[in-house]
């Protein structure tokens, strides 16, 4: 079984925006969608809101979220990709990892408003998570064996940590709601940044 936020990271493996553990702090990670593969100058676009374009190097890890390593080459446009960069030369991104999750649906429900009150929505909400927690946390030892949708709404405090947790569309199981708003209430976001976040959740058995 996965949790899938609204498809998104979230194949977070179960499908997601940043990975399970903060990386070093000259080390910054971005999701989004594959929008471009130069073979030739090495560099791959993904775009969540906007455009980012990424130099990759001999020493880039790729993988899939279902296990294995990708060649460069072999990653599709429309895939997710998950990457881990650092500032290069002249301030270009530098891909250090690719986590590549192919067949994932980019939704536009994942929505945010910011301290200075603008509105986010979508995959650019990525780019103000800080730590995600393992999706075991909530789908562990549960099997309803067919797909249940949710929706959560999420006090952001000042310190980028969550307050409260309000159930917006229920699974339709209390445990269920029960550990997602306990897993919920985990996630870390950019302090000084969001007052607010509405997150759906797809829960799907898998094989």
């Amino acid at each position: 079984m996965r949790i899938i936020l609204a498809a998104v990271l979230l194949s977070f493996v179960a499908t997601g925006f940043t990975p399970a553990k903060t990386p070093p702090s000259d080390l910054h990670s971005f999701f989004g969608q594959v929008t471009a593969v130069n073979l030739g100058a090495k560099t791959i676009t993904i775009k969540l809101g906007k455009s980012f374009v990424f130099h990759v190097t001999g020493e880039t890890t790729i993988s899939s979220a279902s296990g294995g390593a990708v060649r460069f080459e072999k990653i599709r446009l429309g895939d997710g990709a998950l990457i881990t960069m650092r500032p290069g030369p002249g301030n270009v991104g530098i891909a250090v990892k690719i986590l590549v999750t192919p067949g994932i649906s980019f939704p536009d429900d994942y929505s945010g408003r910011t301290m200075k009150g603008e509105n986010i929505s979508g995959v650019a909400l990525g780019n103000y998570v800080v730590y995600q927690p393992p999706p075991d946390d909530i789908n562990r030892g549960l099997n309803f064996g067919m797909i249940r949708s949710g929706l959560f709404a999420l006090s952001v405090q000042p310190d980028g940590t969550v307050g409260t947790v309000k159930t917006l569309r229920s699974f339709g199981y209390e445990e269920l709601d029960a550990r997602a708003v306990k897993w919920l209430k985990k996630w870390r976001f950019r302090p000084n940044s969001l007052t607010e976040v509405r997150m759906p959740i797809n829960y799907h058995r898998t094989r």
